[in-house]
């Protein structure tokens, strides 16, 4: 009778374990994923840090730590160890992937953390933290000048397939925007029909939430390429005066000043092109310095060659030329790590699959 009780008294302490396992952790990663995916990165640094589970708590908030100053400021690695914990190993990922695509974007290592994380929040069904590891692959390509069309469109179907709120919406809206305007067309069209469903969507959103920027932002790049240039200006100026000091931010104020100069150059302003050229130039976004400095050089080659200063038209597009190939060689170099990594994930996506089966079967 006794060791009966000690093993029912056992099984329930496991039962009370794997609860607190699976509603718990869960409930907060919920929360934490809400915050930063509404860019509150202070808000998810603060909640992290009053975790009961501290050391969770403590990787949280170190990555939202690295979220919020996104390498325009030196942030450390709090705890480089990868835990026992599955949860804490998925953070651990995250972390590492945007501590690297900060500091090394062009490595390969960004790619092949996120979608490690991806992988595994997949594998715990943890569906807030799925949504955000799809959000940080979509932002590895964000960041390139080009890469395989085919795999951007496959995660950003995945990730609409898990839609379920407006900051969701927003996202995908918004990488759905970026992409485009890219000239990776999608079966959605970029034009004002878009646009009027996209200001419908924002009124969801209070006046001083960080997602205007962005969207007033693209929205003008929209606008310049139908030759609505007024408005373009007004909706870049809008983004500008949003920004502030936030220093995730700080690569929407470079694209802003960076747009604003190539206007005024083709309405044959050439003082205030240079302006907001040297705007751009005090901006640069320093996780991204040789792609920024790139258009910089650009950017003044095409003012100088219109005013006929030829000289500064040549040297600036030399010095733009040999960023670009050195850009080209990197992009080339992480192509090449990430087809590694995707071919090396085959196959375990395919035993998760198989493993659900299992499940679905019993």
């Amino acid at each position: 009778m006794t060791r009966c009780l000690i093993i029912i008294f056992i099984l329930l302490n496991i039962s009370e374990y794997c609860h607190s396992t699976v509603l718990t952790e869960p409930s907060d990663l919920n929360e934490y994923f809400q915050l930063v995916k509404n860019l509150r990165y202070e808000d998810a640094d603060h909640f992290a840090s009053e975790m009961e589970n501290a050391s969770l708590g403590t990787r949280l908030s170190n990555l939202a730590q690295i979220l919020y100053t996104a390498g325009q400021s030196t942030t450390y690695l709090v705890d480089t160890s990868v835990s026992e914990n599955r949860i804490e190993q998925l953070i651990y990922y995250l972390t590492q992937g945007y501590y690297n695509l900060y500091t090394n974007p062009y490595s390969g290592k960004p790619f092949q953390y996120f979608n490690e994380a991806y992988n595994l929040a997949r594998e715990l069904d943890l569906k807030s933290a799925e949504k955000y590891t799809l959000l940080s692959i979509l932002e590895v390509y964000n960041f390139e000048v080009s890469q395989s069309n085919e795999d951007k469109v496959l995660f950003l179907n995945r990730y609409k397939d898990l839609i379920d709120d407006e900051a969701d919406r927003y996202h995908y809206l918004i990488n759905v925007m970026q992409f485009n305007l890219k000239d990776i067309f999608l079966n959605i069209s970029i034009n004002l029909t878009f646009f009027k469903d996209f200001d419908a969507l924002m009124t969801s959103f209070s006046d001083n939430h960080r997602f205007w920027p962005n969207y007033y932002s693209l929205k003008a790049v929209f606008y310049k390429t139908i030759g609505r240039n007024a408005e373009a200006i007004q909706l870049q100026k809008k983004a500008l005066s949003l920004i502030g000091t936030e220093p995730f931010l700080k690569y929407i104020k470079f694209r802003s000043n960076i747009q604003l100069s190539e206007i005024y150059r083709l309405e044959g302003d050439y003082d205030r092109a240079l302006e907001y050229v040297n705007h751009a130039s005090n901006s640069i976004d320093l996780s991204d310095t040789t792609r920024s400095k790139s258009y910089i050089y650009y950017y003044l080659s095409r003012i100088y060659e219109e005013t006929e200063d030829h000289e500064k038209a040549f040297n600036n597009l030399l010095k733009a030329t040999d960023l670009r190939d050195k850009l080209n060689y990197e992009q080339n170099s992480l192509e090449i790590a990430r087809l590694n990594v995707r071919y090396q994930t085959q196959e375990k996506e395919l035993a998760l699959l198989k493993e659900r089966e299992k499940v679905r079967d019993t």
